[in-house]
């Protein structure tokens, strides 16, 4: 995130520089675009846990300077994301122009980077024709690509998680012989151990809507009946929707406390 943000910096106050307001609008709106459904999604985790403070502040500043960057052609929206994060006294328009941190840039892991997120695209599009939800963990994912990643031990955790696969296969093939960067091929075998993942984590988003649907709050212990659920993973479904677990003839929240 803090090397994305130090790429808009250097790349937008360019296109400021040369005039080119078109330019510099489309690169604002494609890391907005990136920010809202990839950053987010893939901090989810750590954005709820409120002892990952680092992680609240880098969105913090970078939320903040993109606000600076679009501050020349969208003050009004720029304002208001100064007077909410920062100051209601103060103006972003009085604040210094975003400097780049050559501390914080990695081209490697930039562009790196935009290749899982096409990657990913194009594997979730594979699951979805192949009618696999993505709750239901897999054991593998076979993906094809023209060169191997430099980066590939720490962006495989998030490739992993974003696909719920177990293993991530590499293949690499000349680029005369593929025509995209990547081929995603998913094992679709499900062993009894996946199957009762999948169910568990089905059973945890069936359980949050009851909990959203009856205005519970984080803290409040819900007890719901279930028909059935995978034993061995009752002790995490618990954990993870703070409930209680009861035998009923249907799923349903029953009582808080």
């Amino acid at each position: 995130m803090l090397s994305a943000v130090q790429e808009l910096i250097k790349s937008v106050t360019a296109h400021f520089e040369a005039y080119d307001l078109v330019r510099a609008s489309r690169e604002l709106i494609e890391f907005v675009n990136q920010f809202s459904t990839w950053y987010l999604r893939l901090s989810r985790d750590r954005i709820k846990d409120p002892t990952q403070i680092e992680t609240s502040q880098v969105f913090g500043y970078a939320l903040y300077t993109v606000a600076q960057l679009m501050a020349p052609i969208a003050p009004f929206f720029s304002e208001l994301v100064h007077q909410t994060l920062v100051d209601e006294s103060s103006s972003i328009h009085l604040t210094d122009w975003p400097k780049f941190s050559p501390e914080f840039y990695n081209s490697t892991l930039n562009l790196e980077m935009a290749v899982v997120k096409k990657l990913v695209e194009a594997a979730h599009g594979e699951r979805k024709l192949a009618g696999v939800k993505l709750r239901q963990p897999l054991a593998s994912v076979t993906l094809t690509t023209t060169k191997p990643l430099k980066l590939t031990a720490e962006l495989e955790p998030i490739i992993a998680a974003e696909l719920n696969v177990k293993t991530i296969i590499w293949q690499i093939q000349a680029e005369t012989e593929v025509e995209t960067e990547v081929a995603p091929v998913f094992d679709i075998q499900l062993t009894p151990e996946l199957r009762a993942e999948g169910e568990a984590r089905e059973l945890m988003r069936q359980i949050q809507n009851l909990r959203k649907a009856a205005g519970l709050k984080p803290g409040e212990l819900a007890v719901v009946t279930v028909p059935a659920w995978p034993e061995v993973w009752q002790t995490e479904i618990e954990r993870k929707t703070n409930s209680q677990l009861k035998i009923g003839s249907e799923l349903a929240l029953v009582a808080a406390r």
